[in-house]
């Protein structure tokens, strides 16, 4: 603690009031121009185009509403350059397109401010501005705010791009195979884990991971640690089928060319499966800007081998 953390409380607590009040004062203004434009949608020859620029007024009008906590950037570091050339406020007003009016409101500062200083470091990131713009997009929501938990922001500082962007890939299906490989001597009965936490990738194509990326166990040992996963040993997949690309996978072959002329080294495999943890699944509905999925988990509960 620095002590300087009741005042800044202070300061975002009474600004947040503010911006409330100006929030509501500027969509109250706005009803006026609703009831207008869509007086000439209804009444004009041009319905298209009318009803055009009705959507187009919406959406500027939620860039303005969201001006009423925009002071949140400025006292906590965010590009100048990003606010005041209203891009941020146009990136949340895209991102709220299919909120209600009524339903927009300013976010927690709990969530507000760790998310926005996150975002003043991943400007020229595109997955993890991304994320940063969908979590204040869901606790701008009123309808969603409570999920939008305030560990989230630190959650996607603790990823890098690659990572967050393989991440954000694994979440939607909650059950993963996983499978480690294993070094034992025969002699001495000695034992180690030589490959960690491997998968199969190769649904995933249009990633720059790849199947064999060893940053890969770094990353899932990462996700265990924030709480997003559970990576186990002690239960797998019933259906075999889940691990069949095992022999195939590129570390196990490289493993069996080193051991294959060792009499006393034997080389031995364990399936394992990676579960998407409920705060998981939360995090992934909210920086994705998801619908929770459903508990049963449907036909989408456990990968499934590429065709």
């Amino acid at each position: 603690m620095t002590g300087i953390e009741p005042v800044v409380g202070k300061i975002v607590e009474t600004g947040v009031r503010a911006a409330e009040g100006q929030t509501k004062r500027i969509a109250a203004a706005n009803s006026e121009t609703d009831r207008t434009l869509l007086e000439e949608a209804k009444g004009g020859p041009v319905l298209g185009a009318a009803a055009k620029a009705h959507a187009q007024a919406i959406a500027v009008r939620k860039g303005i509403v969201l001006k009423g906590w925009q002071w949140l950037g400025q006292w906590f570091g965010v590009s100048q350059e990003y606010f005041d050339s209203e891009t941020f406020a146009a990136d949340m007003a895209e991102r709220l397109n299919g909120v209600p009016e009524d339903d927009i409101v300013t976010p927690e500062p709990s969530v507000a401010v760790p998310a926005i200083q996150g975002l003043s470091y991943s400007l020229s990131t595109p997955q993890l501005k991304e994320m940063y713009l969908q979590l204040l997009a869901s606790a701008s929501d009123a309808r969603r705010r409570e999920d939008a938990h305030p560990a989230f922001a630190d959650i996607i500082r603790e990823l890098s791009p690659d990572e967050a962007h393989l991440l954000i890939d694994l979440l939607p299906t909650p059950i993963w195979p996983l499978f480690r490989i294993e070094w034992r001597n025969k002699d001495t009965w000695h034992f180690r884990i030589l490959d960690n936490h491997l998968m199969d990738l190769r649904s995933q194509s249009d990633l720059s991971v790849t199947t064999d990326d060893k940053r890969l166990a770094v990353w899932i040992d990462n996700w265990v640690r924030l709480g997003l996963v559970i990576a186990e040993y002690d239960v797998r997949i019933a259906d075999d089928n889940a691990y069949q690309f095992l022999d195939n996978h590129p570390r196990y072959a490289a493993r069996r060319a080193e051991y294959e002329d060792s009499e006393t080294d034997e080389l031995t495999t364990t399936n394992g499966r990676l579960v998407v943890t409920a705060f998981g699944q939360a995090f992934y509905s909210v920086v994705e800007g998801a619908q929770p999925r459903d508990e049963d988990g449907g036909e989408d509960s456990v990968w499934k081998p590429p065709s």
